[in-house]
């Protein structure tokens, strides 16, 4: 199920609510209902609303944790499946190499503190990834079994500076999920400054 749809219900559910809130409130202002009339509608009116926010809200939610579970799922095969034969057979070969080249670097360092990994290991990783260099995996793979600090970091920089097409579509469209998530919450919660100024007025 794509975003497109998850917006539709979004706004769906914004639709009915509207409605009632609108009839709600022309009965309010209307001379004809006596009080008790118009607070009998008001709470029919809330209860009405509030099985539409339970409704879409758990619709809207569902559909967007299978999208977010759909999206993870293919970015994470999307750095194979766009290769050919000839491209996976290299890439198994630079990871099979950079494979050996981790026992080492963990062979060489282990037992040293975190301050003497930082200075060799981490120095050295950070120069790799700056040169896009194919060997920066085996030192950030060494950092990471040895404990040294800023491993992931460098992981993340690396990765994004060799993602394929395919991998940085589904990242334009997690990111979009994530601009949607955060839309959805601040339509059903209100805005967090608007509602820490409301406790002032």
């Amino acid at each position: 199920m794509g975003l497109n749809k998850i917006k539709q219900l979004r706004q769906e559910r914004i639709n009915k609510i509207k409605a009632l809130e609108q009839d709600q409130e022309k009965i309010n202002k209307s001379e004809v209902y006596s009080n008790q009339h118009k607070s009998n509608t008001q709470t029919e009116s809330n209860n009405a609303i509030k099985a539409i926010e339970n409704e879409y809200g758990s619709k809207i939610n569902e559909l967007t944790e299978q999208r977010e579970t759909e999206l993870i799922q293919g970015f994470n095969n999307a750095e194979y499946s766009a290769m050919d034969d000839k491209q996976a057979t290299l890439e198994l070969l630079k990871e099979m190499r950079n494979q050996r080249q981790t026992d080492n670097l963990i062979k060489q360092h282990e037992g040293k503190n975190h301050a003497n990994l930082r200075n060799e290991l981490y120095t050295k990783a950070k120069e790799l990834v700056k040169f896009n260099s194919p060997e920066a995996m085996a030192y950030i793979n060494a950092m990471k079994s040895l404990g040294a600090v800023g491993s992931d970091d460098l992981e993340q920089e690396y990765k994004a500076n060799n993602m394929n097409d395919l991998q940085k579509a589904y990242q334009s469209d997690l990111k979009a999920l994530n601009d949607h998530k955060a839309e959805f919450h601040t339509e059903v919660n209100g805005d967090p400054f608007d509602n820490i100024m409301s406790k002032y007025e």
